[in-house]
Protein backbone atom coordinates (compact mmCIF):
# COMPACT_ATOMS: atom_id res chain seq x y z
CA UNK A 1 0.00 0.00 0.00
CA UNK A 2 2.87 2.23 0.82
CA UNK A 3 4.53 1.67 -2.73
CA UNK A 4 0.91 2.30 -4.30
CA UNK A 5 1.09 5.72 -2.55
CA UNK A 6 4.56 6.75 -3.40
CA UNK A 7 3.56 6.12 -6.83
CA UNK A 8 0.77 8.15 -6.93
CA UNK A 9 3.01 11.22 -5.58
CA UNK A 10 4.83 10.82 -8.99
CA UNK A 11 8.55 10.64 -9.04
CA UNK A 12 11.22 10.88 -5.94
CA UNK A 13 12.65 14.26 -6.24
CA UNK A 14 16.27 14.73 -5.69
CA UNK A 15 17.83 15.84 -2.59
CA UNK A 16 20.36 17.96 -4.63
CA UNK A 17 17.25 19.88 -5.93
CA UNK A 18 15.30 20.20 -2.26
CA UNK A 19 18.62 22.21 -1.59
CA UNK A 20 19.55 23.84 -4.81
CA UNK A 21 16.06 25.22 -5.74
CA UNK A 22 13.38 24.31 -2.94
CA UNK A 23 15.22 26.04 -0.17
CA UNK A 24 16.36 29.18 -1.50
CA UNK A 25 12.98 29.80 -2.76
CA UNK A 26 10.90 28.97 0.48
CA UNK A 27 13.60 31.27 2.56
CA UNK A 28 12.75 33.95 -0.05
CA UNK A 29 9.15 33.41 0.61
CA UNK A 30 9.78 33.56 4.09
CA UNK A 31 11.34 36.48 4.18
CA UNK A 32 8.50 38.24 2.36
CA UNK A 33 6.10 37.25 4.98
CA UNK A 34 7.97 38.26 8.01
CA UNK A 35 8.30 41.92 6.12
CA UNK A 36 4.44 41.47 5.30
CA UNK A 37 3.66 40.58 8.81
CA UNK A 38 5.89 43.93 10.34
CA UNK A 39 4.67 46.84 9.87
CA UNK A 40 6.84 50.20 10.80
CA UNK A 41 5.88 53.61 9.10
CA UNK A 42 7.97 56.84 10.16
CA UNK A 43 6.39 60.14 9.30
CA UNK A 44 8.60 63.05 7.87
CA UNK A 45 7.33 66.72 7.00
CA UNK A 46 4.04 65.10 7.14
CA UNK A 47 5.08 62.05 5.01
CA UNK A 48 4.14 58.44 6.07
CA UNK A 49 6.42 56.01 5.00
CA UNK A 50 6.55 52.14 5.63
CA UNK A 51 10.09 50.67 6.20
CA UNK A 52 8.64 47.23 5.75
CA UNK A 53 6.06 48.16 2.56
CA UNK A 54 3.71 45.16 1.93
CA UNK A 55 4.48 45.54 -1.93
CA UNK A 56 8.38 44.63 -1.16
CA UNK A 57 6.95 41.41 0.89
CA UNK A 58 4.96 39.89 -1.80
CA UNK A 59 7.08 40.07 -4.63
CA UNK A 60 9.78 38.20 -3.11
CA UNK A 61 6.71 35.78 -1.95
CA UNK A 62 5.69 35.85 -5.94
CA UNK A 63 9.66 35.27 -7.08
CA UNK A 64 10.40 32.69 -4.32
CA UNK A 65 6.52 30.51 -5.94
CA UNK A 66 7.31 31.05 -9.51
CA UNK A 67 11.21 29.41 -8.76
CA UNK A 68 9.15 26.44 -7.59
CA UNK A 69 7.04 26.64 -10.89
CA UNK A 70 9.33 24.66 -12.86
CA UNK A 71 9.00 21.48 -9.96
CA UNK A 72 7.42 18.54 -11.31
CA UNK A 73 5.48 16.48 -8.29
CA UNK A 74 2.22 15.22 -10.12
CA UNK A 75 -0.74 16.91 -11.41
CA UNK A 76 -2.11 17.92 -7.78
CA UNK A 77 1.21 19.93 -7.02
CA UNK A 78 1.04 21.19 -10.58
CA UNK A 79 -2.43 22.54 -10.13
CA UNK A 80 -2.18 24.08 -6.73
CA UNK A 81 0.97 25.76 -7.53
CA UNK A 82 -0.58 26.93 -10.37
CA UNK A 83 -3.59 28.97 -8.10
CA UNK A 84 -0.65 29.75 -6.04
CA UNK A 85 1.22 31.63 -8.12
CA UNK A 86 -2.27 33.53 -9.19
CA UNK A 87 -2.63 34.37 -5.68
CA UNK A 88 0.43 35.60 -5.22
CA UNK A 89 0.40 37.64 -8.16
CA UNK A 90 -3.08 39.38 -6.95
CA UNK A 91 -1.25 39.38 -3.32
CA UNK A 92 1.23 41.87 -5.26
CA UNK A 93 -1.70 44.15 -6.29
CA UNK A 94 -3.62 43.97 -3.39
CA UNK A 95 -0.53 45.19 -1.80
CA UNK A 96 0.12 48.27 -4.29
CA UNK A 97 -3.42 49.19 -4.14
CA UNK A 98 -3.10 49.56 0.00
CA UNK A 99 -0.52 52.00 -0.42
CA UNK A 100 -3.53 54.68 -2.12
CA UNK A 101 -6.36 56.11 0.29
CA UNK A 102 -9.23 55.13 -1.79
CA UNK A 103 -12.61 54.44 -1.02
CA UNK A 104 -15.87 53.03 -2.96
CA UNK A 105 -18.06 49.79 -2.45
CA UNK A 106 -15.98 48.45 -5.82
CA UNK A 107 -12.48 49.45 -4.31
CA UNK A 108 -13.46 47.85 -1.02
CA UNK A 109 -15.11 44.78 -2.86
CA UNK A 110 -12.25 43.87 -4.91
CA UNK A 111 -9.52 44.05 -2.04
CA UNK A 112 -12.01 41.72 -0.08
CA UNK A 113 -11.82 39.21 -2.63
CA UNK A 114 -8.00 39.29 -3.75
CA UNK A 115 -7.96 38.91 0.57
CA UNK A 116 -10.07 35.69 0.26
CA UNK A 117 -7.99 34.76 -2.02
CA UNK A 118 -4.43 35.05 -1.00
CA UNK A 119 -5.26 33.46 2.32
CA UNK A 120 -7.02 30.54 0.15
CA UNK A 121 -3.26 30.44 -1.59
CA UNK A 122 -1.70 30.14 1.51
CA UNK A 123 -3.28 26.40 2.76
CA UNK A 124 -3.29 25.36 -0.93
CA UNK A 125 0.53 26.15 -0.70
CA UNK A 126 1.27 24.74 2.79
CA UNK A 127 -0.36 21.56 0.85
CA UNK A 128 1.40 21.36 -2.27
CA UNK A 129 4.78 21.54 0.09
CA UNK A 130 3.43 18.56 2.29
CA UNK A 131 3.22 16.66 -1.25
CA UNK A 132 6.64 17.78 -2.19
CA UNK A 133 7.98 16.61 1.30
CA UNK A 134 6.25 13.17 0.57
CA UNK A 135 8.00 13.13 -2.91
CA UNK A 136 11.18 14.01 -1.62
CA UNK A 137 11.06 11.19 0.76
CA UNK A 138 11.10 13.94 3.83
CA UNK A 139 8.54 12.44 6.16
CA UNK A 140 9.13 14.67 8.87
CA UNK A 141 9.34 17.67 6.80
CA UNK A 142 6.10 16.69 5.37
CA UNK A 143 4.23 16.00 8.76
CA UNK A 144 5.57 20.07 9.75
CA UNK A 145 3.90 21.11 6.75
CA UNK A 146 0.71 20.20 8.34
CA UNK A 147 1.25 21.77 11.34
CA UNK A 148 2.43 24.98 9.06
CA UNK A 149 -1.07 24.47 7.67
CA UNK A 150 -3.11 23.64 10.80
CA UNK A 151 -1.54 27.03 12.38
CA UNK A 152 -2.14 29.08 9.58
CA UNK A 153 -5.79 27.92 9.60
CA UNK A 154 -6.33 28.41 13.32
CA UNK A 155 -4.25 31.87 13.66
CA UNK A 156 -4.50 33.41 10.22
CA UNK A 157 -6.72 32.08 7.96
CA UNK A 158 -9.86 32.14 9.73
CA UNK A 159 -9.92 35.27 11.98
CA UNK A 160 -8.40 37.32 9.17
CA UNK A 161 -10.77 35.33 6.86
CA UNK A 162 -13.73 35.89 8.96
CA UNK A 163 -13.12 39.69 9.08
CA UNK A 164 -12.62 39.58 5.30
CA UNK A 165 -15.60 37.64 4.25
CA UNK A 166 -18.05 40.16 6.92
CA UNK A 167 -16.67 43.53 4.57
CA UNK A 168 -16.98 41.40 1.82
CA UNK A 169 -21.03 40.34 2.83
CA UNK A 170 -21.82 43.84 4.37
CA UNK A 171 -20.57 45.38 0.73
CA UNK A 172 -22.59 43.28 -0.95
CA UNK A 173 -26.05 43.74 0.54
CA UNK A 174 -24.96 47.59 1.23
CA UNK A 175 -24.84 47.58 4.89
CA UNK A 176 -21.36 48.75 7.34
CA UNK A 177 -19.02 46.29 9.08
CA UNK A 178 -18.13 47.96 12.71
CA UNK A 179 -16.09 46.64 15.35
CA UNK A 180 -17.07 48.19 19.21
CA UNK A 181 -14.81 46.89 21.31
CA UNK A 182 -16.31 48.59 24.43
CA UNK A 183 -19.13 46.27 23.43
CA UNK A 184 -17.38 43.25 23.66
CA UNK A 185 -14.48 43.09 25.98
CA UNK A 186 -15.38 45.38 29.75
CA UNK A 187 -13.56 49.10 29.73
CA UNK A 188 -10.31 47.92 31.86
CA UNK A 189 -9.54 45.30 28.63
CA UNK A 190 -10.49 47.78 25.99
CA UNK A 191 -8.64 50.56 27.43
CA UNK A 192 -5.36 48.49 27.22
CA UNK A 193 -6.30 48.07 23.09
CA UNK A 194 -2.94 48.17 22.39
CA UNK A 195 -0.87 45.88 24.64
CA UNK A 196 -4.02 43.72 22.84
CA UNK A 197 -3.21 44.25 19.83
CA UNK A 198 0.26 43.66 20.08
CA UNK A 199 -0.46 40.00 21.59
CA UNK A 200 -2.62 40.19 18.53
CA UNK A 201 0.23 40.45 16.42
CA UNK A 202 2.97 38.19 17.99
CA UNK A 203 0.25 35.60 18.28
CA UNK A 204 -0.20 36.18 14.19
CA UNK A 205 3.41 34.92 14.21
CA UNK A 206 3.08 31.33 15.27
CA UNK A 207 2.30 30.32 11.84
CA UNK A 208 5.01 31.92 10.36
CA UNK A 209 7.28 30.70 12.85
CA UNK A 210 6.25 26.93 12.45
CA UNK A 211 6.88 27.88 8.35
CA UNK A 212 10.43 28.63 9.17
CA UNK A 213 10.62 25.10 11.21
CA UNK A 214 9.23 22.71 8.44
CA UNK A 215 11.76 24.43 5.65
CA UNK A 216 14.31 24.05 8.77
CA UNK A 217 13.41 20.27 8.69
CA UNK A 218 12.93 20.31 4.98
CA UNK A 219 16.82 21.07 4.25
CA UNK A 220 18.15 19.18 7.09
CA UNK A 221 16.42 15.91 6.14
CA UNK A 222 17.44 16.96 2.44
CA UNK A 223 21.07 17.59 3.85
CA UNK A 224 21.58 14.05 5.52
CA UNK A 225 19.25 12.23 2.79
CA UNK A 226 22.55 13.93 0.05
CA UNK A 227 25.22 12.36 2.84
CA UNK A 228 23.81 8.83 2.87
CA UNK A 229 23.46 9.19 -1.29
CA UNK A 230 27.17 10.34 -1.49
CA UNK A 231 28.26 7.81 0.83
CA UNK A 232 26.52 4.90 -0.99
CA UNK A 233 27.72 5.80 -4.30
CA UNK A 234 31.60 6.23 -2.35
CA UNK A 235 30.81 2.83 -1.61
CA UNK A 236 29.88 1.34 -4.88
CA UNK A 237 32.08 2.91 -6.53
CA UNK A 238 35.09 0.79 -8.11
CA UNK A 239 38.25 0.42 -6.38
CA UNK A 240 41.17 2.79 -8.34
CA UNK A 241 43.54 0.26 -7.38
Amino acid sequence: MNDKMHDDLGPEIPARQILQTVIPALTLIFVGAVICAIDFTFKFNGVGCDVFNDVIGTILIAIGVFRLAPLRVHERFELAMLFVRVAAILAIFNAFLGNFSLSGWAFSLGRSTMNLIALAGIIVFCFAMHWLSLAAGLREAARSWLWTTLLFGVFTIIPVGLAALSVFVALIFGTTFHFNSTTLIPGFIAGSFCCMMLVIWAVSLIPVVQFYLSVTRMRQEAEARAASEGRRLGASAPDAD
